[in-house]
């Protein structure tokens, strides 16, 4: 009973985390779109909300505010940093 009950959370918790991982997507575009609008350097921008951030979420921050630094458009930057 306890394996059937295991194997039918895996399912729940992987959409839980996939809904938390569009949030996080979604919440980084609106602030991007805030930070160009405020005309802010999005580097800084970015490495400020790594600040708060922790795991993986953190290193795809730093990673797209090290590819802005090198002069990469934002485009090629969220396409080179999926996820």
């Amino acid at each position: 009973m306890q394996r059937l009950f295991s194997l039918l959370l895996i399912p729940l918790w992987s959409a839980a985390a996939a809904r938390n991982q569009a949030a996080r997507e979604a919440t980084l575009l609106w602030s991007l779109a805030i930070g160009l609008e405020r005309q802010f350097s999005l580097e800084l921008y970015l490495q400020a909300i790594a600040a708060d951030a922790s795991g993986g979420w953190r290193r795809k921050l730093l990673g797209l505010a090290q590819l802005l630094a090198a002069d990469m458009s934002l485009p090629e930057a969220l396409e080179a940093h999926p996820g």
